[in-house]
């Protein structure tokens, strides 16, 4: 049941204005919120509008720990304002998970981290066992409990982080994208966990999300930023039913099943209702489809029409030949991997947390070498080919872009490779201006790049790769802080990339919806092996319920249209665009059919 209790404000912001370090404009700009005892809400918005930001106050890490100036405002929580009390004390009171989890990792071992917190408190023994044990069981950390932190994929050090959070058991949480390198089902246990945490304890959740798919069900509101102020603050139906137009243009990541039902309602008129739960878009589809004529055309996947393997006289862009390799001695993580890809493929990996997606990668750029096997990327060698040769070629996009960032402005870190090549001072200036203004960087080139959000460090992480001008991309998680404007840019860049030079895509990731609509070809990985590679439709539509049963669950749009293949459909439908092209070519099936009435019964007047 929900403790939620109206009588009293928790966290109260009134009228606040901060502004950071070099900013020429505020990041909150005269915001005022109150959230209450036992809401779950949604904060979400463009990249960079400021929700991380806002965050910060509410344990105190701003003022007293990130340079900046609040220049008016108050923010209260429990009653305390939070710039008159201490850090130390605020983090009894308000716990942060932030969006990267190495930023608060500070113990060798997982238990030791989900002890830590409670250790620095001063509670006994008995209660940290117990507290340890219960978050274990919560979050399902049981498979990862005794693993060094270090040896965690970046997802499973999400949910370390998350643990060593609940640990303390706080009056707010705060979740800074928790979810964002998680599985489709990791994802989903953390939504249980929090929903268990909300109605049995009473706590209060913030979480910061760009999508905000799996929390519609069970949040309390759905607050919309833009430009450092809330623009929308409401239910998550009343903003979805009444404000769909207004959220569009800002960004937001709007889940599939809604825009299905939503275009499917207004397919029965104006005004008609729409359900916004999962099911309810499957029924709603089922039922329209019945209206459909049988065969229905749906068009070709550029991979359905071409082989994988090339021409027989093209080199592969990526070559993996009988590839094992373990960390340190221990338990394979890749295995017995074969694997080929060509020249301008767009080719998309997935898999469950731990599954060693981001190892492979780092195996295919030479970070690190395999036991047994061999692998070629660009006709190199990569045992035989040093790292800096192999990176003027070939570029990586860690999952934690912090990881390779590390000069002191947006400008220095991406004109980095090129000075350290000593190329002419001219030619560098023009290509560090050139893919900045690709990526929508050009107005941060003097700042720092820790002063960015998350969303534009990855963004700036990725410019350092492209600026190289590389024939292989290799990108791990990209989604990450990333709004749906700024994603569909990315992926129109990567598209650019191939078109122009022919170049190779490999994007490593947990959200099946930008995969289905976007790659041509899906590989699947599953406890260090290769399972599945095919076409990305063949993979979703021959490997459905065995995707499910790895915790890769297909985007809506597979869901629904998956039991009508071959009555109704010749395939999956596999993004949203090709649902509309379907709408759409019907309902244009329509308005023929009654026009050729209408002339028909003219005809019959006439005589």
């Amino acid at each position: 049941m929900n403790n939620l209790d109206r009588s009293t404000p928790l966290v109260e912001v009134r009228n606040l204005t901060f502004t950071y370090p070099e900013s020429p404009e505020p990041i909150i700009k005269d915001l005022s919120l109150t959230i209450y005892k036992g809401e779950l809400v949604i904060l979400t918005g463009p990249s960079g509008c400021g929700k991380s930001t806002l965050c910060r106050h509410f344990n105190g890490i701003i003022p007293h720990l990130s340079a900046g100036d609040i220049s008016s405002g108050t923010v209260l929580v429990k009653g305390m304002d939070i710039s008159q009390t201490s850090v130390y004390e605020m983090a009894t009171h308000v716990g942060m998970v932030h969006q990267n989890p190495d930023s608060q990792l500070v113990c060798l071992e997982v238990k030791d981290e989900l002890a830590f917190g409670p250790e620095n408190i001063g509670l006994s023994h008995e209660e940290i066992v117990s507290r340890v044990d219960r978050v274990i069981d919560w979050i399902q950390l049981q498979k990862i409990a005794d693993l060094l932190t270090f040896q965690c994929s970046g997802g499973q050090k999400q949910r370390v982080a998350l643990g060593s959070n609940l640990t303390l058991l706080p009056d707010l949480l705060v979740l800074d994208e928790p979810t964002t390198d998680l599985d489709p089902v990791g994802t989903q246990e953390v939504v249980q966990t929090i929903c268990k945490l909300r109605d049995t304890q009473g706590l209060t959740f913030v979480i910061v999300e760009h999508g905000v798919d799996e929390f519609l069900d069970v949040a309390d509101r759905l607050i919309v930023m833009e430009r450092g102020q809330i623009v929308l603050d409401g239910t998550p139906t009343d903003l979805l039913t009444n404000h769909y137009e207004d959220l569009e243009p800002i960004g937001l990541r709007i889940p599939q099943h809604v825009t299905i039902s939503r275009r499917l309602a207004q397919e029965r008129g104006a005004g008609a209702e729409f359900p916004l739960g999962k099911q309810g878009a499957v029924r709603a589809f089922a039922e329209w489809a019945e209206k459909l004529t049988v065969p229905v055309l749906l068009p070709i996947r550029q991979a359905e029409s071409q082989p994988m393997d090339g021409p027989k006289n093209m080199v592969p862009a990526v070559k993996v030949e009988n590839v094992t390799f373990n960390y340190a001695g221990g338990q394979n993580v890749v295995e017995d991997i074969n694997l080929q890809i060509m020249p301008g493929e767009f080719v998309a990996m997935v898999g469950a947390n731990g599954c060693g997606k981001s190892t492979l990668a780092r195996l295919l750029i030479g970070l690190m070498h395999p036991q047994k096997g061999k692998i070629t990327i660009l006709g190199m060698d990569t045992h035989k080919t040093s790292i800096g040769d192999l990176t003027m070629r070939a570029g990586y996009l860690f999952q934690n872009p912090d990881a390779q960032l590390f000069n002191m402005s947006v400008e220095a870190e991406v004109a980095f490779g090129m000075r350290v090549k000593q190329m002419p001072a001219e030619d560098i200036n023009q290509r560090v201006d050139e893919v900045l203004t690709l990526l929508g960087l050009q107005h941060f080139k003097e700042r720092h790049p820790f002063a960015l959000s998350r969303g534009e460090r990855q963004r700036l992480a990725l410019a350092t790769v492209l600026v190289t001008d590389p024939d292989l991309i290799i990108l791990d998680e990209p989604t990450t802080g990333q709004d749906r404007i700024m994603l569909d840019s990315l992926i129109h860049v990567m598209r650019q990339w191939i078109e122009r030079k022919r170049a190779t895509v490999l994007m490593i990731a947990h959200d099946m919806g930008l995969v289905c609509q976007h790659a041509e070809r899906t590989i699947v990985m599953s406890g260090g092996r290769l399972i599945s590679d095919g076409p990305t439709g063949d993979v979703f539509y021959r490997h459905f319920n065995t995707l499910r049963e790895m915790s890769l669950i297909p985007p809506s749009v597979v869901q629904v249209s998956y039991p009508l293949v071959g009555s109704r459909l010749p395939r999956v439908l596999l993004s949203i665009e090709e649902f509309d092209g379907l709408v759409d070519a019907h309902s244009e099936g329509r308005k023929a059919k009654a026009l050729m009435g209408e002339k028909g019964g003219e005809t019959q007047r006439m005589e």
